[in-house]
């Protein structure tokens, strides 16, 4: 069972640690879609911008999971909006709780970036590279997360010429 206090310290390593040794991941799957319309002059250029939302949590199952709600938003082409291509997904994580857990909200949110993020991200990935493939254009291939890349807003830099 998994029992969240309104502490709002910051949370320690050890607070961190006890989260990512009680979870274990259950799920994690495509919640919601948005995409199109699709606009083939976004691909006359090579470029493509991944922004990353606020993950939200909640707790399931007679409070013994644990879920994550991550949006991402994928934008192909230039800045300009009449030549761009904008894919939104939201993916749900589930995570088990496998051993009687007391944590803090702001614990849950450092677990998110320094654990779970790094769980999810190969999902995101695979999830644009098929479904930009589906959709009959060039199929984006983001980069690999690494730590370096995230900054306090909650945004990836995945910015890359893409060719």
């Amino acid at each position: 069972m998994i029992t969240i206090s309104g502490d709002t310290d910051e949370p320690s390593p050890e607070a961190v640690n006890l989260i990512i040794a009680a979870t274990s991941p259950a799920q994690i799957r495509v919640d919601e879609v948005e995409a199109g319309p699709v606009r083939t002059s976004a691909f006359t250029s090579s470029g493509y911008s991944l922004g990353r939302g606020i993950p939200q949590y909640a707790l399931a199952g007679n409070d013994d999971h644990l879920l994550v709600r991550i949006e991402h938003t994928l934008t192909i082409g230039d800045d300009d909006s009449t030549a761009q291509t904008t894919i939104r997904v939201v993916h749900l994580a589930t995570f088990e709780c496998t051993d009687d857990l007391e944590t803090t909200a702001p614990a849950i949110a450092e677990w998110f970036e320094t654990a779970v993020y790094f769980i999810i991200y190969p999902y995101v990935r695979q999830f644009f590279t098929a479904l930009t493939a589906d959709m009959g254009i060039p199929p984006v291939v983001l980069d690999y997360l690494r730590q370096p890349q995230r900054d306090d807003s909650g945004s990836t830099d995945a910015s890359t010429n893409h060719e």
